[in-house]
């Protein structure tokens, strides 16, 4: 074989060999797209599987707020697949609504979900034009509603929506403040309360007399002034008693 013939059999044989290997990449490219598109696929298939769907939501802790409610702003429902459900997510939205202090999200077994709310108490009743709403311990309007226990007011102006706070209705403010600062004895003796503006709250008490109690300031000079009144008065039930100023109460028979 001459110099030449056995270098054009080695370049041959070279560019045989780069064909191949062009094959060989071509064919593991080939197995590699087909797995990804078979693993996606069985992966479709097994999301949609029933094997997998949602089967049992339980919701606990409700009572103001209706399960529908929770589970729709949750976006939660049976059938979900169960690769689909985040608890983080779900927490977070139902966490979200004014009348939920806190919600904790479990899943339950495999195939199971259990949501555990602890709703916002109530702590003050404002009625507004006859209709009552709820106001939180921390100003917070959790929606329209009565809860037996809580202090009593009414509120002119127009009712408020649901999470607003009450700072933005002065009147509103001043009652919840003067109200829930009320302590003692002398939280027992309240029964009802009218903001007749933002600076001036009445109280109605069990005896039947009105407290002209002024603006939500010197609260405890105020509860002071008006124990020390009915202290005096030994029972004697009045008209009214001003302690608007409580260094000089004044008393209305």
């Amino acid at each position: 074989m001459t110099g030449e013939a056995a270098v054009n059999e080695r370049i041959a044989a070279r560019r045989a060999e780069v064909r191949r290997d062009r094959r060989r990449r071509r064919l593991r490219r080939t197995i590699l797209v087909t797995t990804l598109l078979v693993v996606a696929l069985l992966g479709t298939l097994v999301e949609r599987s029933s094997l997998v769907a949602l089967a049992s939501i339980e919701v606990t802790g409700l009572e103001r707020l209706d399960e529908a409610t929770v589970l729709a702003v949750g976006d939660v429902e049976l059938g979900t697949s169960m690769l689909r459900v985040r608890t983080g997510r779900i927490h977070d939205a139902i966490v979200a609504l004014p009348l939920v202090e806190r919600v904790t999200v479990h899943r339950v077994g495999s195939l199971g979900l259990r949501i555990e709310v602890v709703e916002v108490s109530p702590a003050l009743t404002a009625t507004f034009a006859g209709a009552p709403w709820l106001v939180s311990q921390d100003g917070l309007v959790l929606g329209p509603g009565e809860a037996a226990g809580t202090p009593q007011v009414s509120v002119p102006g127009r009712p408020p929506v649901e999470g607003e706070r009450v700072e933005s209705r002065p009147a509103l403010a001043t009652a919840h403040a003067v109200l829930l600062g009320l302590s003692g004895p002398m939280e027992g003796l309240v029964v009802g309360a009218r903001a007749v503006n933002a600076d001036s709250i009445e109280l109605d008490l069990a005896s039947g007399t009105v407290v002209r109690w002024g603006d939500a300031t010197r609260g405890d000079e105020k509860a002071r002034a008006l124990g020390a009144v009915l202290e005096d008065l030994d029972g004697l039930v009045v008209q009214t008693i001003d302690v608007r100023a409580p260094s000089a109460p004044t008393v209305t028979p």
